[in-house]
């Protein structure tokens, strides 16, 4: 089974339909039996969602990006240490 770390490295792909096959049904199988994966890829979603209705001149820079993104990994790095 995979880990929460994964869902969170692998997220925007499972979400953009990019993943096929025996991995996507075990990030289903994953997202079954766990409630904080199923919420970060609601938030995932929902980010995705946001940022695509904003206008051009909103969007962020690419280190801003970057610098959002590794926080988030490394608060869901942190997350599942505390669950293991």
């Amino acid at each position: 089974m995979l880990r929460c770390r994964d869902i969170v490295r692998h997220g925007d792909a499972f979400l953009s339909g990019e993943m096929r096959g025996w991995k996507r049904a075990g990030f289903w199988v994953h997202l079954l039996f766990c409630r904080y994966c199923r919420r970060y890829i609601r938030q995932l979603r929902t980010t995705q969602a946001v940022s695509i209705s904003l206008p051009p001149s909103a969007a962020a820079s690419d280190a801003e990006v970057d610098a959002v993104l590794a926080c988030i990994a490394a608060d869901a790095v942190e997350k599942d240490r505390g669950r293991d």
